[in-house]
């Protein structure tokens, strides 16, 4: 998993590949998500899966909730599937973001949604827990057919700014900025681009 530029990764607060079955203490509360080795899992061999038909109720998966982090806290994961607009959730405490739809014949590839900044859904935490989870609804979607939505190689993971070796490197890319204050008082940043300019 990446963590953005000037910032690297300093601990890990959850891996799921399924390659052990469901996790001990996940939630699986309608038993629609399976785990099962499709031959070309995105990492392992398996991978958690729920195809829902139309009209079906919504399918929900989550782990056993985490104690809460301090500090800058991301998720990453890889998906693929069959889902249309709005079908595809996943949640972080209590908020939550639909998935994008693959196009046509881009099904069955896998993507990974790269460094997702949760830091915000986690500090909501009134119990001072981190619930993550999964849901299929086709419902919601108002869609026909099956709903399949695979989840593989789950990260939550925290990453923090790393010290610049660059002179006068504000933001942490390795690159120097230029930095003023105008009249008013307000400070500006000029990110360095590399290139002089």
């Amino acid at each position: 998993s990446q963590c953005p530029v000037g910032t690297a990764r300093t601990g890990t607060l959850l891996t799921l590949g399924f390659e052990d079955g469901l996790p001990a203490g996940s939630h699986n509360l309608d038993g629609r998500w399976a785990v099962h080795a499709p031959g070309d899992a995105a990492a392992g061999t398996r991978t958690l899966t729920s195809s829902v038909a139309s009209g079906g109720a919504p399918a929900h998966f989550s782990p056993a909730p985490l104690k809460a982090p301090t500090g800058r806290t991301y998720l990453s994961f890889d998906v693929r599937g069959t889902y249309k607009e709005k079908a595809a959730i996943f949640y972080v405490n209590d908020r939550a973001w639909s998935l994008t739809p693959r196009g046509p014949g881009q099904e069955n590839v896998w993507y990974t949604t790269g460094a997702l900044d949760v830091t915000e859904a986690v500090n909501e935490s009134r119990s001072n827990t981190v619930e993550l989870g999964f849901v299929n609804d086709p419902t919601y979607a108002s869609m026909s057919g099956q709903s399949r939505f695979e989840v593989d190689d789950v990260q939550l993971y925290q990453c923090a700014p790393t010290a610049s070796k660059t002179t006068g490197d504000y933001n942490g890319d390795g690159l120097a900025d230029v930095v003023a204050v105008d009249d008013a008082g307000l400070l500006w940043l000029w990110r360095g681009t590399g290139g002089g300019r």
